[in-house]
């Protein structure tokens, strides 16, 4: 177990360096390139491991793939580092398959099994495929590997609908387990198999049910717990909690599960290859995806205002990044302004609020009087305060707001 940060820094490099297939390459000072150590077969050097981020930030890898990010101590976990047993590195799922049996073994189980639930090899517009039977029509997963092209298609008009849900709600009344609610066909027969009662809709992870799905899910389970079990990226870590807040709110009992598998864009097929006949009490003891924060849940964060930077005045906003709040700032005009005095004045029986305002540009003093109504909005506040600016005034690049 590395006894302090820096000795844990040390053992992942060493780690990293040890396998050439993630292709460790230094880009500055505590900054690499590198493979994915999370999906076995990365060759995109999409992450981008950091030990030395600029004051307030966390060390950790940083995927730009999915714009997902591991701590150092969870990248160690994974690493097999502080004296935890390497989990496998997840198989891509973005890859060649020969066909319906190399996917199912890709998928932890064998070709009748996928069979049983109506999916064949085919031939569709010249690519070898997997056709799937859904209630809305077939469905393609094409397995040549070419991510130019659609990697799933479905002929014109389809709708999105529940895949396999009669059955996964049958296997939650004979087993007495949740309802779980997954994404994608694959991982909905694997988990089945496993007698996990999954389902999921076509088309992808949803953060919201459309009525029409909404109300077949009601028909079909009337009350009773759900877990939400999407993939392990951002994606799923958004749309997850999001999902089991609106499944909250109509009356069920409703959890976003971690799937616990790093952040490769783990899915519960991957989850069922991992604990195979143990999935079912495995997923029960996970914990739930942190809620999304948000901007209003502290008054430190969410109003907009205007600060300086380095003479130069910025519009700000604040944004969820990680579930961490962070600042977004936009150069308006290449001056500093402040209020100096508020103003309450009565016109014809109307209250009104006028700002004066005390400025410098370019290192001389300038003073501007607006409402308001415009010191809330950066557009017009640039363009009011041009009027006052000393010397001729700049262009104006309305696009960008800055002058």
């Amino acid at each position: 177990m590395a006894a302090n940060p820096d000795q844990l820094q040390q053992a992942i490099l060493a780690e990293l360096e040890r396998r050439p297939e993630l292709e460790l390459k230094k880009e500055g000072d505590g900054k690499f390139r590198l493979n994915s150590p999370l999906r076995t077969g990365s060759n995109s050097h999409s992450c981008q491991l950091n030990l030395k981020p600029p004051s307030g930030k966390t060390p950790g890898l940083y995927d730009h793939r999915d714009n997902s990010f591991i701590t150092l101590k969870d990248l160690a976990d994974h690493l097999g580092i502080n004296g935890h047993s390497e989990r496998p590195p997840l198989e891509t799922s973005k890859r060649t398959y020969t066909g319906l049996a190399d996917y199912a073994q890709a998928h932890g189980v064998t070709a009748d099994v996928f069979e049983a639930a109506g999916w064949s090899e085919v031939t569709q517009e010249g690519r070898s495929a997997l056709c799937i039977q859904t209630e809305s029509g077939p469905r393609y997963r094409f397995l040549d590997g070419d991510h130019r092209q659609a990697v799933y298609k479905s002929k014109k008009g389809y709708k999105n609908c529940w895949y396999r849900l009669p059955q996964a709600v049958d296997q939650a009344h004979q087993t007495d387990q949740a309802l779980i609610i997954c994404n994608g066909e694959a991982s909905t027969v694997v988990a089945q198999f496993y007698n996990l009662a999954a389902t999921a809709v076509t088309g992808g992870e949803k953060s919201k049910l459309s009525p029409d799905l909404l109300k077949e899910l009601q028909t079909a389970y009337l009350d009773g717990p759900i877990f939400v079990a999407f993939d392990c990226d951002s994606t799923g870590r958004d749309k997850g909690p999001r999902l089991a807040e609106q499944l909250n709110q109509v009356g069920y009992q409703a959890r976003a599960v971690d799937l616990a598998l790093g952040i490769g864009g783990g899915d519960l097929a991957d989850f069922c290859k991992l604990h195979t006949d143990q999935a079912t009490q495995e997923l029960t003891a996970l914990d739930d995806i942190p809620p999304e924060l948000k901007l209003d849940d502290d008054e430190t964060f969410g109003k907009a205002q205007y600060v300086e930077k380095n003479g130069w005045m910025f519009y700000r906003k604040w944004a969820i990044k990680d579930n961490v709040p962070e600042p977004e700032d936009k150069c308006i005009a290449p001056f500093v302004c402040r209020i100096e005095e508020k103003l309450t004045v009565y016109t014809e029986g109307e209250q009104e609020v006028r700002y004066i305002l005390t400025g410098k540009k370019n290192g001389r003093n300038f003073k501007a009087k607006v409402t308001a109504e415009q010191w809330a909005d950066s557009k017009k506040l640039v363009s009011t305060i041009l009027n006052y600016l000393p010397g001729k005034p700049p262009e104006t690049d309305p696009g960008m707001r800055k002058h």
